[in-house]
């Protein structure tokens, strides 16, 4: 029996196959049932990883095969984030007009939270603190430096633990993952968008409240998704396996789309569409 699935634009088929001896290849067909870029909704995950550790690591994954993945999901937009490997300010070479694969920086702070900086025209070279250590500088800050080169900030699996845990401040992930300086950020302006599905957050019931809190406070803050893949690890889920759809005013291209999720033109689902 062989499952195959490619996004939410198209039927997933379960279907049984005979290998015969000698075969190295097998094609599945699987059937589309809309196409949310005719409607011009490109989807998209704002937070991968293609090297990271942890249970399940195993694979050695390149720019080549990450644009592999991104068109096997049929993933618009990927953003991967690996504070530096294959960054070059814009486009990976591998993408094509369809699949536009991004290299970023996810911003890491144990005590304020982490954050995904996404279309950089070049790396922010300082670094914040492991649990324990003195908590600087603010990510405000990280926020104004990715603002002054026109990148975008997307707060990052805001909940990735119990919220009554908020005190627990000096454990490793995912205490170590909070996002304590989420609010202060959005009310300056700080934070452009908030991953509200992620596979790191705690669960979705309590995320939702979280955004909807930050909505109450007259807050315009758009809606994301960064799933936190990690394609490298053997029991991952999928990269967009949760996804965000965003409506460009311009024809696609990087910075037509992080614009449209900075807008707010936006929807995040984890499986129904808008059609």
């Amino acid at each position: 029996i062989v499952d195959g699935a490619r996004g939410y634009e198209y039927q997933p088929l379960r279907t049984k196959v005979t290998i015969e001896p000698g075969q190295r290849a097998l094609t599945l067909r699987l059937k589309r049932f809309c196409d949310m870029n005719a409607e011009r909704w490109f989807s998209g995950d704002t937070h991968v990883h293609q090297a990271h550790g942890g249970a399940g690591a195993t694979f050695t994954i390149d720019n080549q095969e990450m644009a592999r993945v991104s068109r096997a999901e049929d993933l618009n937009v990927t953003c991967v984030l690996t504070n530096g490997p294959n960054f070059n300010g814009g486009i990976d070479p591998a993408s094509d007009a369809r699949h536009l694969l991004h290299y970023g920086m996810e911003y890491r702070s144990a005590l304020y939270g982490h954050m995904g900086l996404l279309g950089m025209k070049q790396l922010i070279s300082t670094g914040c603190c492991l649990p324990g250590y003195p908590a600087f500088p603010l990510n405000s800050a990280i926020c104004d430096a990715a603002h002054a080169q026109g990148a975008t900030v997307v707060t990052a699996h805001p909940l990735p633990m119990n919220p009554a845990l908020f005190m627990t401040a000096i454990l490793n992930w995912p205490y170590s993952g909070f996002a304590r300086e989420l609010p202060v950020d959005a009310l300056t302006g700080g934070i452009d968008a908030i991953d509200v599905f992620s596979y790191s957050n705690y669960s979705d019931a309590p995320m939702r409240q979280l955004w909807f809190d930050l909505l109450n406070l007259g807050l315009r803050l758009p809606l994301s998704v960064g799933t936190d893949a990690s394609v490298n690890r053997l029991f991952d889920p999928p990269v967009g396996g949760f996804r965000v759809y965003v409506r460009p005013e311009d024809s696609l291209s990087l910075d037509s789309w992080l614009a449209g999720l900075r807008a707010g033109r936006s929807f995040a689902t984890n499986g129904p569409l808008l059609i």
